[in-house]
């Protein structure tokens, strides 16, 4: 019907959403989010917005849970059947793997 709903984020909500790139839809309706500055993020099907992985405005190639797991400029992602997450984190050359624990 051409009925434009915001998910998430806004003009004046940068802390909230900073230079979201792609996003990328599980089978459970869940919405994975990259953005820019560092963090991989999921806007579940109930509408809570939470940090999978990364942390604004700190790059570097660290693997880890939370924010204890750094990238560097991620750009794209996928899904894989299993809710795996493969993340193109860009300015450290390399596909990431994120195993998503179901809250």
């Amino acid at each position: 019907a051409g009925v434009v709903t915001t998910i998430a984020g806004g003009p004046s909500q940068t802390q909230l959403l900073n230079f979201p790139t792609v996003i990328v839809l599980d089978k459970d309706g869940n919405i994975f989010i990259v953005d820019e500055t560092g963090r991989i993020m999921v806007c579940t099907a109930n509408s809570v917005l939470y940090v999978l992985a990364g942390a604004s405005g700190t790059t570097g190639f660290t693997n880890g849970d939370g924010a204890t797991a750094l990238f560097n400029n991620p750009q794209s992602i996928a899904v894989d059947a299993n809710g795996n997450l493969y993340v193109a984190d860009q300015n450290n050359n390399a596909i990431r793997k994120l195993t998503v624990v179901k809250k």
